[in-house]
C-alpha cells in the first residue's frame, strides 16, 4: 500500500481530472471501478434519484460534484455486495491482507450490521452467547435474530476515570464455568474491545480461555480499525487470536459514514462455517452504495 499525494490541475473544478493522480498509483479494485464508471457518459435510469447530481442543486453547489458521480449503485461494471466478484471481490482480497484476515466483508450497515451477522454466524436459537452487560445495542438485536440467550458479565467499574472498565480473562472463564455447571456450553463470546472509553481487554489470554473449549471469539473493534498502522498502538483482535472482528473504518480511519469491515481468521478453525457470507447479505440494507467501501 503506497500513500501518494493529491496534487491540483489548471481545472480546480474538474474533480475527475484531479483522481488519476492518486488512483494510478492505488491499488484499490474497487476505487478503479468506480472511476471508471463515473467517467462513463450515460443517462442514468437507475437510483439514486440524484442523478449524479443534476436534480439536487442545492448540495450540489455546496459538495461540488464529485461525490455525487461517484454515488452509485450495484450497477453490472460493479457487480453485487451480497455476491461479490470482480472489483468487489479483489478489494475484499486486498483489504484482507492489509487487516491481516484470512476473508473480509466490506459492511455498509456500519459496524452493527457485522455484528448481527456474527452472532447469527456462531450461534442458533437456545445458544448461550457470553457478553459484556454494556455492549452495544447491536449484540441485543443479534440476539433477537438468532435467538440465542445472553450469559451476561458486569465489566469492572473504573473508579478514577468513573467509566467501565474492560473484562477480564478471569471473568470469561467464570461465565463459561458457570453455563457448565448447568450443562450447557457457550456457542461464542463477544467483547468489546476497545471498548467506546478507549479500554482494551486482554483478548490474547481471552482468546486462549475460549479456544481451550474450541468456543470462537467475536471482537467489537469499532474504535481499533486503526491498531494495525502503528507500532505503539494495541495489538489488533486477529493478532490476539480473535476468529471474528468487527471495524468501523468510518470511525477512525477515512472512509464515509456507515462504512465498516468485517474480518475472519481461520473461518474452518472449529468445522466448516458456510454462514458466514449469508448471514453478511442478511444483515445490511439491500441498497448499496459504493463510497461507503
Amino acid at each position: 500500500m503506497r500513500f501518494v499525494s493529491m496534487q491540483g490541475t489548471s481545472e480546480p473544478n474538474n474533480v475527475l481530472a484531479d483522481l488519476p493522480v492518486v488512483l494510478e498509483t492505488s491499488s484499490a479494485p474497487l476505487v478503479r471501478a468506480l472511476k471508471s464508471t463515473a467517467e462513463q457518459d450515460v443517462a442514468c435510469f437507475h437510483f439514486p434519484g440524484h442523478n449524479r447530481g443534476k436534480a439536487t442543486p442545492i448540495l450540489y453547489n455546496l459538495t461540488g460534484p464529485g461525490a455525487f458521480l461517484h454515488d452509485l449503485p450495484d450497477l453490472p461494471e460493479l457487480h453485487d455486495l451480497f455476491s461479490p466478484k470482480g472489483a468487489i471481490l479483489d478489494g475484499q482480497a486486498e483489504a484482507a491482507k492489509l487487516f491481516g484476515a484470512s476473508e473480509t466483508w466490506f459492511l455498509v450497515g456500519g459496524t452493527t450490521c457485522g455484528i448481527q451477522a456474527s452472532i447469527m454466524a456462531t450461534c442458533c436459537p437456545v445458544d448461550a452467547l457470553i457478553l459484556p452487560r454494556n455492549d452495544h445495542i447491536s449484540a441485543t438485536s443479534g440476539l433477537v435474530w438468532s435467538g440465542a440467550v445472553p450469559k451476561y458479565i458486569l465489566p469492572e467499574y473504573n473508579s478514577c476515570w468513573d467509566i467501565a472498565a474492560g473484562i477480564r480473562p478471569s471473568q470469561v472463564e467464570a461465565a463459561i464455568k458457570e453455563l457448565e455447571e448447568v450443562g450447557k456450553t457457550a456457542a461464542a463470546v463477544l467483547i468489546t474491545s476497545p471498548t467506546y472509553h478507549g479500554l482494551c481487554s486482554n483478548l490474547n489470554e481471552i482468546t486462549k480461555v475460549c479456544h481451550s473449549r474450541c468456543i470462537p471469539v467475536i471482537v467489537d473493534e469499532a474504535h481499533g480499525a486503526h491498531f494495525r498502522f502503528h507500532p505503539n498502538f494495541p495489538s489488533t483482535a486477529l493478532e490476539q487470536g480473535a476468529d471474528l472482528a468487527v471495524q468501523s473504518t468510518h470511525e477512525v480511519l477515512s472512509s464515509l459514514t456507515q462504512s465498516s469491515m468485517l474480518h475472519v481468521w481461520e473461518p474452518y478453525r472449529y468445522g466448516e462455517n458456510k454462514k458466514m457470507p449469508s448471514k453478511c447479505c442478511r444483515a445490511p440494507a439491500q441498497a448499496t452504495y459504493y463510497l461507503h467501501h
